[in-house]
């Protein structure tokens, strides 16, 4: 990421008292003093049938400029891992806070690996992937 002008931050997987569950909350607040950021780090996912949320490694990023920019930035990263993306856009409304024309999936093969989309009514574009997902895709080179 950081060959492409992105700047690397560093947030406390616990916010507010609470397990962060995404990196979208983060990656906004640190756009409000960059334009072009990431994040690699825990999240806390609820899994059926367990009582406590299993922790996930995940990548936030996160720009001011455009859709299509983070799109192919997302698309050339996992290129190179050897994946396949696709884009698809999100009918179940898990993410209320992204514009609905851009409220994006990221998918590899049939599995989804994180939301990507443009924040309501802010000039912010975001995604988050979990990474141990994108492991267990990645082809050998």
């Amino acid at each position: 990421m950081k060959s492409v002008g992105y700047k690397e931050v560093s947030n406390n997987p616990i916010e507010n008292g609470e397990m962060r569950s995404g990196m979208m909350p983060s990656m906004i607040t640190s756009l409000q003093h960059d334009k072009k950021v990431f994040e690699i780090g825990e999240i806390f996912r609820a899994c059926k049938g367990e009582n406590t949320p299993s922790k996930k490694l995940a990548l936030g990023v996160g720009t001011t400029e455009s859709y299509s920019s983070l799109k192919k930035v997302i698309k050339d990263m996992l290129s190179q891992l050897g994946l396949s993306v696709e884009y698809k856009i999100s009918t179940d409304g898990k993410y209320p806070y992204l514009e609905p024309e851009f409220n994006t999936i990221v998918m590899v093969g049939d599995k989804v690996i994180g939301p990507l989309g443009v924040v309501r009514g802010k000039n912010i574009v975001v995604c988050s992937l979990i990474i141990d997902f994108i492991e267990a895709l990645k082809k050998p080179q």
